[in-house]
């Protein structure tokens, strides 16, 4: 009754506004397909099939009693499977890694390295958010402190198996390649926008697709003429554009936050299609600066 498949998150309605990180409400999105007529004088009742209605209601209704009545015993159980899909997600993430390194030629050779560490340290930071997130649930008590505790530590050795793993694979296509490995990561490429960071404004809350009309009503009609490189959906439905607008944090660089967004969306398995190069993140960002959604300041 209750088949399901998880996907990649990608917005679809009012909790794409709400995950965002200005609002910071976690939210989940049921979607079935067929997609009934929307918005239009055909949007009526008749179109809900009450069955998915019912199963909608009831998962919904179920995980809101989860976690309402979640208490330090139960909790237990949360984190168990929390732990245990965070070590899946590293070591899936580990073999992407490996598996573009093993695709490389000479000429990427070096930059798959480096972007297979970004994902991996990406992936760790992500799983210790996520266990701090837990950690400061009303749910969990100073008695589980233990075991957070325990939970970080596998993380970070999870990690810390990960990398030397990934360079072998990387000193070994190197070899079969007859190029010199590189010692240590290789950096990244030189960029005026490393020393770029944005600030986000306190007073704009929520995410462009949800702006109405702020951006004509600021930039004036027709705006997108003098940003060439974005495209025209980057306010809803591009995960590319909605999380580059998650990682402003007045700490990251415009080159940390496109690298963030990329290692995700890559974790994620997106299409290419919600994929940003810098120029267009740089471009994004000058167009929220123009906006006055954000500030920028210099390292």
């Amino acid at each position: 009754m209750y088949q399901a498949t998880l996907l990649p998150y990608d917005g679809g309605s009012d909790e794409y506004t709400a995950n965002t990180t200005s609002l910071n409400i976690p939210s989940l999105r049921f979607f079935d397909f067929p997609i009934p007529p929307r918005h239009n004088q055909l949007d009526v009742l008749e179109y809900i099939d009450p069955t998915t209605l019912q199963r909608v209601s009831n998962l919904g209704a179920i995980i809101a009693y989860a976690y309402a009545g979640m208490g330090p015993k139960t909790a237990s159980y949360l984190l168990n499977e929390n732990i245990c899909q965070a070590k899946n997600r590293l070591a899936r993430d580990l073999l992407k890694a490996e598996a573009l390194i093993e695709s490389a030629g000479p000429d990427a050779i070096h930059e798959s390295y480096r972007r297979g560490i970004l994902l991996l340290r990406w992936r760790a930071e992500t799983e210790q958010k996520g266990l701090a997130a837990l950690r400061d649930s009303a749910a969990f008590d100073g008695s589980l402190d233990e075991r957070f505790a325990d939970d970080r530590r596998a993380v970070e050795a999870c990690t810390a198996s990960s990398l030397p793993e990934l360079t072998k694979r990387y000193e070994a296509v190197c070899r079969k390649l007859h190029v010199r490995p590189m010692k240590g990561i290789p950096r990244a490429p030189d960029s005026p926008w490393a020393s770029v960071i944005p600030v986000p404004n306190p007073e704009i809350k929520g995410s462009p697709g949800y702006f109405d009309t702020y951006f004509e009503d600021i930039l004036g009609p027709g705006y997108l003429k003098n940003y060439p490189k974005i495209l025209h959906y980057f306010a809803y439905g591009s995960a590319g554009y909605y999380e580059t607008l998650n990682f402003i944090d007045g700490k990251r660089s415009v080159l940390d936050i496109y690298e963030a967004v990329r290692a995700e969306l890559w974790s994620g398995d997106y299409t290419a299609s919600h994929s940003l190069s810098l120029e267009e993140t740089a471009e994004y960002v000058r167009l929220l600066n123009d906006a006055r959604v954000i500030s920028m300041k210099k390292r």
